[in-house]
């Protein structure tokens, strides 16, 4: 099917590239999609009671080590007395941990 634009998975690499790289419109933009994702966040984190201080991050992109340290140094701007880690295990491991948890 033909389409107009690439995949934003295809563009974002790039864009990351260029800021690493120093260029201030991709900087610009990396900056505002971090910031958007910290935005919810911190929603999230207003929704919710009685969870631990942890972030757990998770995806492809955080295997740029210039994407991750600037999500890193934007959440710990932003909500600074939580921890940020990188999950050490897939998803459905921690869920299946819960669902024991709940059987028990």
């Amino acid at each position: 099917m033909y389409q107009d634009r690439p995949p934003l998975q295809d563009v974002a690499p790039l864009v990351i590239e260029a800021s690493a790289d120093g260029d201030t419109v991709a900087t610009d933009i990396l900056t505002a999609q971090v910031n958007e994702l910290v935005r919810q966040v911190e929603w999230l984190l207003g929704e919710t009671d009685d969870v631990a201080p942890r972030i757990a991050l998770l995806g492809g992109m955080l295997q740029n080590e210039h994407y991750a340290a600037a999500l890193r140094r934007a959440l710990a701007d932003r909500v600074p007395d939580w921890s940020v880690e990188v999950l050490r295990h897939e998803p459905v491991v921690g869920a299946l941990r819960r669902a024991r948890r709940l059987d028990e």
